[in-house]
């Protein structure tokens, strides 16, 4: 009997520290089939596309023109399309604490 108590209460207690905690709500928008989310760039806030398909991430030249941006290049990536061959720079970014590669 004392075993089975002992048992049930290591259950409990085992169950209870095993809940997530709850994470902050995102906002965002949805546009013309795209999930947007706000973020700033450069202290420019803006909105991102959420595309979870995508192998690169990119940002778009007329943004960094707009605000006058100098990006330092860190190598580049060549697309082929059905115009031909494209090269694109890529810019090391930190996103959520993780430093990943964006292509212009």
């Amino acid at each position: 009997m004392l075993s089975r108590l002992l048992c049930c209460v290591l259950l409990i207690l085992s169950a209870w520290s095993a809940q997530a905690t709850v994470t902050p709500w995102l906002e965002f928008k949805l546009q013309d089939g795209h999930i947007s989310l706000p973020v700033t760039v450069s202290g420019h806030p803006t909105y991102a596309i959420l595309d979870s398909g995508a192998q690169m991430n990119a940002i778009n030249k007329k943004f960094i023109d707009k605000h006058e941006l100098n990006y330092t290049g860190v190598g580049t990536t060549y697309i082929n399309g059905p115009f031909g061959k494209k090269g694109i720079k890529n810019y090391p970014i930190s996103r959520w604490e993780c430093l990943v590669q964006l292509q212009e």
